[in-house]
């Protein structure tokens, strides 16, 4: 490679080559999904920018109210880019337009800015008995624009109003006004049950939630949405303030059922869908300058189309994908880069988020991008550094060239640079922050052999301090990295007879009864499920461990259960391990 962001010197770590188009075939780019989404992508651009200057058609304005036209040279050029990754619907491609087409205008005259206080995207109308606020709001704008050309027409033209028109235009006020308080009895019902929701989610046992969630998804999306909507500055204050309160409660509820009950592998993908279309919300609360038209971006986004269309989710992941790694490798360095790399993780638990994202990596170099600036050189943050290695260690998995940007300095060592470190970080680090990455990486025996035995040690040492150490997380982030590390050592001993000397080495007799504390709280903390999970991992990684939960069988029985034991070989591969673990 020969562009600036490979260049490195002796300090740096080397810049891994051989990524891009390259990696898979022109033959696997599906020229059918091409189409649909280039088509799509035209017509958000063209809704979103149509200009109602006399004259204009498409124009794009920018921050300062001034608006350049768009031909059509430069929508296929703003297509391309917004499928290739180099741009967004409120960013253009760079140098698409020269500082000379501006033609200074009204703001008012285009449609909407990357201003926050003037994103109002339009749903198209679908007629239906159940309007979400989203629709009610779309159809009262509609009729107003409608009443206001009607207006401007009537005085352009010559003569006397007929009949026609003025009964036209009756029916439109009385249509308005109708609409008016449809919207205002829905905004407050809805602000009612939302709340109601969200107390009965909090109050089901934390193993019952996934449950519950994935069987009512079309009220959690309904939900989602209409947060979403009520978190627009068009609002009253009051409503947005309670929508972003909300908006947070939800998103962390939604992240904490990803575990605890039965069928998980069939409800993951659907709890990870939540997680992304419920990005935002957490952005929400933490919004800041940087992240204003990002966070505005999103939202669009999402409110484009309702969340229930199934056909349209492939588009919606798509653009959503292409948006959070287009931030990330662009943006300015904030807080949200960390939540960004857990919703990419989400995002590629689910099918259609899978597909896309290695869609990117066929077809352009957004996503070659961010690894490059994420292992290029070491992250500030251990948390985001922590993501970041969550994400590209399951990308590398499907895709092998991706695995050399974590083993380089910059990468896996470093995670286990900082995670050595923990117990005396300055700032606090919640423990599950940097052990949710240790447990994810064990699931692959490429990225596993990587790992120093002597972290073996440094982990052992880190259950022990858990246990006293309140800096570490709150009790429910702390039983979960608990869990995470002893996942960690599990796959460990599993795939190495190496990595069980080692743990076998660093095992003392304080460590067994911090293993006993561990799953006594495990139940409460993280359910039942997860409890037994972990105990039947204790009892592997520590042969001889007497569970003080779980009730002794007769002697008898442990006998035949271990003749059992020792005639069943040991076969263990990635898609039997229980794959739904994660921050």
């Amino acid at each position: 490679m020969t562009d600036s962001t490979t260049q490195h010197d002796s300090n740096r770590p080397p810049t891994v080559h051989g990524l891009g188009s390259s990696i898979l075939s022109e033959e696997d780019v599906d020229p059918e999904f091409i189409y649909r989404t280039k088509a799509r992508f035209r017509g958000r651009l063209q809704d979103r920018w149509t200009c109602k200057t006399p004259g204009h058609i498409y124009c794009f304005a920018n921050h300062e109210g001034a608006h350049a036209p768009v031909n059509e040279n430069a929508m296929e050029t703003w297509v391309a880019a917004l499928h290739d990754g180099d741009a967004t619907l409120l960013i253009p491609p760079k140098n698409l337009f020269s500082s000379n087409h501006y033609a200074l205008s009204d703001a008012a005259s285009v449609s909407s800015t990357t201003s926050r206080s003037m994103i109002q995207y339009q749903r198209h109308f679908r007629l239906q008995g159940n309007p979400s606020l989203t629709d009610l709001r779309s159809m009262q704008c509609r009729l107003r624009e409608s009443m206001a050309s009607s207006s401007c027409v009537s005085s352009a033209s010559s003569g006397v109003p007929g009949i026609g028109y003025l009964s036209g235009k009756g029916v439109k006020w009385i249509g308005l006004k109708m609409l008016d308080v449809i919207a205002a009895v829905a905004i407050r019902r809805r602000r009612h049950l939302i709340p109601k929701l969200v107390k009965r989610i909090r109050n089901l046992p934390a193993d019952q939630r996934t449950e519950w969630m994935v069987k009512n998804q079309p009220q959690m999306n309904r939900t989602i949405q209409d947060v979403l909507e009520l978190s627009l500055d068009s609002y009253k204050t009051e409503y947005r303030t309670s929508a972003i309160e909300l908006g947070s409660e939800i998103r962390d509820l939604i992240i904490e059922s990803n575990t605890g009950s039965a069928p998980v592998r069939e409800w993951f993908p659907i709890v990870n869908a939540m997680r992304v279309k419920s990005f935002p919300l957490q952005l929400l609360a933490d919004e800041g300058p940087a992240t204003q038209d990002f966070v505005a971006d999103l939202r669009e986004t999402l409110l484009q189309d309702p969340l229930e269309l199934v056909e349209e989710e492939e588009h919606l992941v798509a653009e959503i994908a292409v948006r959070i790694c287009y931030e990330l490798t662009n943006g300015i360095p904030s807080l949200w880069r960390y939540q960004g790399y857990k919703t990419l993780w989400a995002l590629y638990k689910t099918p259609i988020g899978r597909h896309c994202l290695q869609y990117l990596v066929r077809t352009g170099g957004l996503v070659k991008k961010l690894a490059i600036n994420a292992f290029n050189t070491a992250i500030p943050s251990a948390t985001e550094h922590a993501q970041a290695i969550d994400f590209f260690v399951m990308l590398a998995h499907d895709m092998p060239e991706f695995r050399d940007y974590l083993l380089v300095p910059t990468g896996v060592p470093l995670l286990i640079q900082n995670i050595k470190g923990l117990a005396t970080a300055n700032p606090p680090i919640p423990m599950l922050d940097l052990c949710a990455g240790l447990g994810n990486i064990s699931h692959y025996p490429w990225c596993l052999s990587s790992v120093p035995l002597d972290t073996c040690q440094v982990v052992n040492n880190l259950l022990i301090i858990s246990q006293s150490n309140g800096q570490l997380g709150d009790p429910s982030g702390k039983a979960w990295g608990c869990e995470m590390i002893i996942l960690f050592l599990y796959n460990l001993s599993v795939y190495s007879s190496e990595g069980r000397q080692a743990i076998h080495d660093a095992t003392t007799n304080e460590l067994l009864v911090v293993l006993a504390t561990i799953e006594s709280n495990l139940k409460k903390q993280r359910g039942d499920r997860a409890a037994r999970r972990t105990r039947a991992r204790i009892k592997t990684t520590w042969p001889g461990y007497r569970s003080p939960v779980e009730p002794q069988k007769p002697r008898m029985v442990r006998h035949h259960m271990r003749l059992e034991r020792a005639r069943s070989p040991m076969y263990f591969t990635f898609e039997n391990l229980d794959p739904m673990y994660g921050s």
